[in-house]
């Protein structure tokens, strides 16, 4: 999105503004570090689990930014922090390290919003070493079919079940982070969030 964004500027002869570049770079390196830790999609909504190398190496052409190249080269850069907290979209990402071989990286998500309308307040993803160990269930496809429906509910995501009660809208839930610490010896983060219909139950996940 963001290289055809640019690319059609460049073909009708109206280029952004040195202002609007700084503001797409830092969209293009939050979606680096919410769609591709590790140069994997991370099955967050719509994406699949496949290497991305490549793929970010040809758009790096286009936004070299220092997290681009710390993510592609896999070394660490003092001037770009490992873990961030992104307010808007309700998502903390903590990691240790860009190096793949001793890279942790978890991402937890309180959204706010509707959006992909997955019942998945509060759920974590985990990678270490290179591997996935807790991941998203992603989509099956964009059809009415008992797969596609099943992997937008709460069976589908790592979350808390309360059985036979049915999980809130993000937009009803109430959902947030309420802490959010890095540091070099640790990250810390909390997420809070009522989203249970019909009972009065808040869900903390730290």
């Amino acid at each position: 999105l963001f290289t055809s964004a640019i690319k059609s500027a460049h073909i009708n002869n109206d280029p952004y503004s040195a202002f609007m570049r700084s503001r797409i770079e830092k969209a293009f390196d939050a979606s680096l570090d919410l769609i591709y830790p590790n140069l994997y999609d991370t099955n967050i909504g719509d994406s699949n689990y496949q290497s991305k190398l490549e793929y970010l190496k040809a758009v790096g052409e286009m936004f070299p930014t220092k997290k681009l190249k710390a993510i592609t080269e896999g070394k660490d850069d003092p001037t770009v922090p490992h873990s961030v907290y992104y307010p808007y979209s309700g998502s903390v990402i903590m990691r240790n390290s860009f190096d793949e071989k001793k890279a942790m990286y978890l991402a937890m998500h309180s959204i706010p919003f509707d959006g992909h309308a997955h019942s998945d307040i509060s759920n974590i993803i985990l990678y270490a070493y290179g591997k996935p160990l807790i991941t998203d269930t992603g989509r099956y496809g964009y059809s009415h079919g008992k797969i596609s429906a099943l992997l937008k509910t709460a069976k589908a995501h790592n979350i808390v079940e309360i059985e036979n009660v049915d999980p809130k809208p993000h937009s009803e839930s109430e959902a947030t982070i309420t802490h959010f610490v890095t540091n070099p010896r640790f990250d810390f983060a909390v997420s809070v969030a009522k989203p249970y219909k019909d009972i009065d139950a808040t869900h903390k996940r730290r």
